[in-house]
């Protein structure tokens, strides 16, 4: 995603905006999410659309390339994104989750699955705070991320 951003926009300094508005604008919609095409194409859709609104809102006039460029490079990242790659990353992130203590499974499936914040969950922990909760949720996605990258490596 970060590579259209940054196909269609060179030089951006804002990719990471872009990206956290394409991610909030998928979340509204991730009720039409068919599951049966590929999410990767799906996604792209949003960050492209996003990037336009950005350029929009910046009068970007003299940077911005004509609509069969952007087109064009839309269609590009589209096509070189590698659908059975995501499904092993899928299934690797799956297994790695299998490892984790049902402790560690039920703080990530409160945070991300239900949203709550960690503030919700520090109230809801007994002699937790938030702090000590940010730096568990760090640990874990450190964990999970060695873990992947681990079971990517083997395939």
């Amino acid at each position: 995603m970060r590579t259209l951003v940054l196909a269609m926009v060179p030089g951006c300094r804002d990719v990471d905006d872009i990206l956290q508005e394409s991610c909030a604008a998928m979340w509204k919609k991730i009720d039409s999410y068919d599951s049966q095409r590929p999410f990767a194409n799906w996604s792209l859709a949003f960050v492209r659309m996003q990037t336009m609104a950005w350029l929009k809102r910046q009068g970007r006039d003299r940077l911005r390339m004509s609509g069969e460029a952007m087109d064009s490079i839309y269609q590009s990242v589209e096509e070189s994104y590698e659908p059975s790659r995501d499904h092993r990353k899928v299934n690797a992130l799956e297994d790695c989750l299998m490892l984790l203590n049902e402790s560690e499974k039920s703080l990530l499936t409160s945070r991300y699955v239900h949203g709550e914040s960690v503030g919700e969950l520090a109230e809801k922990t007994s002699g937790r705070t938030s702090a000590a909760l940010y730096k568990q949720f760090a640990r874990l996605q450190s964990r999970l991320l060695r873990c992947i990258e681990g079971k990517l490596g083997e395939l």
